[in-house]
């Protein structure tokens, strides 16, 4: 009898987090990438403090904001890090990079810094011989 309970309190709580998650929708700001939403629970042992209503709510959307935060944090540092990467592949040389390659380590394409792009040209630089 009591998993039925547990069961019905579930899904009663997964129903409040439903609504809880798109009142919380207000709080985007202009541009910003839209929330992730997460599986918000009170902390370990907050169950037994008598949490409840208008309370339990503003936990919930406040460790929401507080999860999208660190989602978005996590994802920049991933970002951080493979751009890390691909600088330090830059400083190998080719023989370098090739025997990583045989090692089977994955090894991005890294053009020469002889090889200007078109965008890394001033407007203003000209090369002797340019007509324009």
């Amino acid at each position: 009898m009591s998993r039925v309970s547990m069961l019905v309190g579930l899904v009663i709580l997964s129903g409040a987090l439903l609504v809880t998650a798109g009142q919380t929708g207000g709080d985007k700001k202009e541009g910003g990438d839209p929330p992730i939403k997460f599986n918000v629970q009170l902390p370990k042992g907050w169950g037994k403090l008598g949490i409840q209503g208008d309370q339990k709510k503003k936990i919930y959307a406040l460790r929401s904001r507080y999860l999208n935060e660190i989602e978005k944090l996590k994802e920049k540092i991933d970002t951080l890090k493979k751009e890390m990467d691909v600088e330090s592949y830059k400083l190998l040389t080719e023989e370098q990079r090739a025997t990583l390659r045989k090692n089977g380590e994955k090894v991005p394409e890294i053009k020469d810094s002889k090889d200007k792009k078109p965008e890394d040209k001033k407007p203003g630089d000209k090369k002797p011989g340019d007509k324009n």
